[in-house]
């Protein structure tokens, strides 16, 4: 028995410090709020939480596995939404906007050599070419394409089996994130949909310009953050009816 654990523990430690050698860090990408131009080079290494390309711009917003900015005090855990915010909200002064939100899943994260983080690129860029080629057919101002990619610590181990085995671990992740600053995000990025449909709400009326929209996509365990946190929005929405300019309207207010 003496000579089986003298066997048995130094096969345990050397697999708990594969583990512990194995698991990605709970941290933030993008730490810089200068603006970068895209690069989609591998080895450009982006910290930026504001990437421009012609087409489009895109933002990056990032959640600790307890769901919350990260930091130390509140003025700096808004840092990238604000900086995000405040970017979208100077190119509504000259068009309006086609806001896509993207929540990624289990095995991804906001760094710039991640896979999900250049399919987001491409599809914003996609999207943009799109919208150029419907406002000429449409004979309307072009509306500007932005995105907010919602970043979180799916991806926790990149060794096998860790990286499988995590299913549950970062299931149960989602679910926290969901209930954490996703709310304020999401209601953030209404906010400003809302500021832009009032404030092109002239041009929107004259077909000059379509009205800016709110798209949201979750993928895999995204799905379940981005169910979570708009949920008690939906429900709102459920007994209240506004319009794309943000008034309520009549006949569905609850009493």
């Amino acid at each position: 028995m003496h000579d089986h654990l003298k066997r048995t523990i130094p096969c345990l430690v050397g697999a708990a410090g594969l583990l512990l050698a194995d698991c990605t860090a709970e941290r933030q990408y993008r730490t810089s709020e200068q603006a970068q131009a895209y690069d989609p080079s591998p080895t450009n290494h982006s910290k930026a939480i504001l990437e421009v390309a012609t087409n489009y711009t895109a933002g990056f917003v990032e959640f600790d596995d307890q769901g919350w900015l990260y930091g130390t005090n509140r003025t700096r855990t808004q840092m990238q939404i604000r900086t995000v915010i405040n970017r979208f909200s100077e190119e509504l002064q000259s068009s309006g906007l086609l806001i896509v939100t993207f929540m990624h899943g289990w095995k991804h994260n906001a760094s710039s050599d991640d896979s999900n983080v250049a399919m987001f690129h491409k599809v914003l860029n996609e999207l943009g070419v799109m919208e150029q080629w419907l406002s000429a057919r449409q004979h309307r101002a072009a509306r500007r394409i932005v995105g907010v990619y919602a970043g979180w610590r799916g991806l926790s181990a990149t060794l096998e089996p860790f990286e499988e085995l995590s299913f549950w671990d970062r299931k149960s992740t989602a679910e926290r994130v969901g209930h954490g600053a996703v709310i304020e995000l999401l209601s953030e990025l209404e906010a400003l949909r809302t500021q832009s449909n009032r404030q092109h709400s002239g041009a929107i009326t004259n077909h000059q310009r379509m009205s800016t929209k709110l798209i949201i996509v979750g993928h895999s365990f995204g799905g379940d953050i981005v169910y979570s946190a708009a949920a008690p929005i939906l429900t709102e929405r459920m007994v209240e009816n506004y319009d794309a300019e943000g008034n309520l309207l009549k006949g569905l207010k609850s009493s």
